[in-house]
């Protein structure tokens, strides 16, 4: 047997899609992302509230470690009404105000969904902070950031040995 005599392979004429099934597809696409869109909203606002609360809890260690390494007070007041924010400050005359001439760390504001929930800082402050040997000055407290939408929320706790925990 030759190799004329093999059979030929029949070519299709087909060498693409029609606009109508590509139609359909991203009618199928379409449909799938709106139902699974709604799903995503939560994991993402939790993801958000998770980012917040570590970047709370990277700021009081920063703050522990400067305190010790410039022998200094560092102090971290918190500001509920309106902005929910906190700053971080080297306090040179361990008085827990940001006084001028006082080295900011960090001035942080929360996203407008997240907030304060609490602050149990001896006698209801919203100040803290550590000491030279890197203990909590004022005493051990804790911080409830949470978020408004979703409810989720994460405790950041301080020990009165200046241990610090994220929950």
């Amino acid at each position: 047997m030759g190799l004329s005599k093999l059979p030929r392979c029949k070519t299709s004429k087909n060498q693409g899609v029609t606009l109508l099934e590509l139609i359909v597809v991203l009618a199928i696409f379409g449909i799938m992302t709106a139902v699974a869109v709604p799903y995503l909203r939560p994991a993402t606002e939790h993801a958000e509230l998770h980012a917040a609360a570590q970047e709370l809890y990277g700021y009081f260690q920063r703050a522990k470690v400067e305190a010790a390494k410039k022998n200094l007070p560092v102090a971290i007041i918190f500001t509920l009404s309106g902005t929910n924010k906190y700053t971080v400050f080297v306090d040179n005359n361990n008085d827990k105000v940001l006084d001028t001439g006082e080295q900011v760390i960090a001035d942080i504001s929360l996203r407008p969904q997240q907030i304060f929930a609490s602050l149990s800082f001896p006698g209801g402050s919203t100040k803290t902070g550590f000491t030279p040997k890197g203990l909590p000055s004022g005493g051990a407290g804790t911080v409830v950031i949470k978020d408004t939408k979703t409810e989720g929320s994460f405790s950041l706790s301080v020990s009165p040995a200046g241990n610090i925990a994220l929950r």
